[in-house]
């Protein structure tokens, strides 16, 4: 800006002069482009915000709403294992509650067809089962991988990908450390409290401190009558 303002005798005529009003030029154009530039960055703003939070069928509503539903039916298909785990035989069953787009078909609407249908389906989302159970976090991932993942990876999609499921696979396995913890502290408990033996441990704990007060009190006894003979035999 401070070259364009150069007018002779500091410049060269027709090479290096400018104009005395090249400072208005400037300063109009960087306002003019601040403020357009600031207007379109606060467009975008405003439609991503719409687009994702106040239409009713933003894709965050849908996919919250998604979640719920399945929340609700692996709750009812899963309370007799603790809402941890579903047994592979089960899941037939379990997408037959599963109202679509998380399940294949209308719970009404499934005959003998398509349950042969939704058995095929479901080997095609690659499921991934632990001795004959499946967790909660591998079901979900690869219901809402089979709505929302239907297309082809890119490289680093692809990395992602690897590293979400290293991460199902540590959940997984922390999930079977607490249920094998679990089931051990209930063997102990029961083991305890077992209706069937006629022991009952706070008896048993009563009876072990009463023997060692009545066997530390002989050892005092024991222990006073030998000083007392010591000190006879001073005496003599």
């Amino acid at each position: 800006m401070y070259d364009c303002v150069d007018t002779p005798p500091d410049c060269t005529p027709n090479e290096t002069c400018g104009s005395s009003l090249a400072p208005i030029f400037y300063i109009l154009f960087i306002l003019i482009i601040t403020h357009v530039m600031l207007n379109l960055f606060i467009l975008v703003i405003i439609q991503q915000f719409e687009m994702f939070y106040v239409n009713d069928d933003n894709p965050i509503k849908v996919f919250s709403d998604h979640f719920t539903e399945f929340h609700r039916i692996w709750i009812q298909e899963t309370i007799r294992f603790q809402c941890k785990k579903i047994k592979e035989k089960q899941l037939v069953e379990f997408f037959k509650k599963l109202p679509v787009p998380l399940g294949m078909f209308s719970p009404g609407d499934v005959d003998q067809k398509s349950e042969d249908e939704m058995k095929k389906q479901i080997l095609k989302m690659g499921i991934r089962g632990d001795d004959g159970w499946i967790y909660f976090n591998e079901l979900l991932y690869r219901c809402l991988r089979r709505i929302y993942g239907n297309f082809k990876l890119n490289k680093r999609m692809q990395i992602k990908e690897l590293k979400t499921q290293f991460v199902l696979f540590q959940l997984t396995m922390k999930a079977k450390k607490e249920e094998k913890l679990a089931k051990n502290n209930e063997n102990v408990f029961e083991s305890l409290v077992n209706k069937g033996s006629s022991v009952n441990p706070f008896l048993t704990m009563m009876y072990y401190r009463i023997s060692f007060m009545t066997w530390h009190n002989q050892m005092n006894k024991a222990r006073a009558k030998e000083s007392g003979f010591d000190q006879k035999g001073d005496d003599a």
